[in-house]
């Protein structure tokens, strides 16, 4: 759904991006298995994150599989599945199916009418499955469009339901680990909404859509405001990461906690750059 939780491939040995991938090809494989194939399109790498870090949190064994599939259908890889990535594919299915309809009812997308439609019955059977998460991800739908409505201003209350909404499906046991996996998560989402607002701002003004860092766009250190912002939310979020007892897979953890998310942020500013000098 949001794209920007993924690794920094650059700053990751060998070893731990062909985890990486396993754990990404695991997630694919639960939501063919339990969603079907248009279950598998709504994929995205944030779920990949969730899946290894509640693996690693409840350090679960699962052996990586070969197995091919249709994007290798030559070549044998390895995929890891268990109880995490099927629940971080039923979470892919829910906040896509509710941000598609969301999509309909506020440009009247076709696309996103026809596709809800195919995904219904698997949103169906996520929801039955997670019923809590469910409730969360339609609050922060009603929650996010209270703000635009109303025009809120303020970046950080503007965030709040990405963070309510994430913190809920972090907290997936609702165990010894409640507090902190909501902390991380609630920060954690804060941080996805601003660097999306960051990345949609110029279109946004374009197409006078909501966007409350539209009011900063024009100052000369617009993008240090913005990463200040990401920074404090960053470093929150990281706190509460390391009072986890995370041992297995820490290292790909620690490079998409502290170098992955930010290579968005990187990747608008050189963009600016470069047409600064064209």
């Amino acid at each position: 759904m949001f794209g920007y939780i993924t690794v920094n491939k650059d700053e990751l040995k060998i070893k731990d991006y062909r985890k990486y991938e396993a754990y990404y090809c695991g997630v694919c494989h639960s939501l063919g298995r339990n969603y079907g194939a248009f279950g598998q399109m709504t994929l995205t790498y944030d779920m990949t994150f969730l899946a290894i870090l509640l693996s690693s949190l409840y350090e679960d064994r699962t052996a990586a599989v070969l197995h091919r599939c249709v994007p290798h259908p030559v070549k044998k890889h390895e995929a890891i599945y268990n109880e995490y990535t099927d629940y971080a594919a039923a979470v892919n299915v829910m906040l896509s199916y509710y941000k598609l309809r969301d999509d309909w009812q506020d440009e009247r997308s076709i696309k996103a009418n026809m596709f809800s439609s195919i995904i219904k019955s698997a949103f169906n059977k996520a929801k039955g499955l997670y019923p809590r998460q469910a409730g969360a991800i339609e609050e922060y739908i009603k929650a996010q469009k209270h703000c635009e409505n109303s025009g809120v201003t303020s970046p950080d209350e503007a965030a709040a339901p990405t963070g309510e909404m994430l913190a809920s499906v972090f907290d997936f046991k609702q165990d010894e680990w409640q507090d902190n996996l909501r902390r991380m998560g609630f920060f954690l989402g804060k941080f996805i909404y601003i660097m999306d607002a960051f990345d949609d701002v110029k279109k946004d003004i374009k197409k006078n859509n909501y966007n409350p860092l539209i009011q900063y766009a024009d100052e000369e250190n617009f993008n240090s405001r913005v990463k200040e912002m990401l920074v404090m939310l960053a470093a929150e979020s990281s706190k509460a990461f390391e009072a986890l007892p995370v041992l297995d897979n820490a290292d790909i953890l620690r490079n998409i906690i502290y170098s992955g998310i930010w290579c968005r942020y990187n990747a608008i500013c050189s963009g600016q750059k470069e047409n600064k000098e064209r």
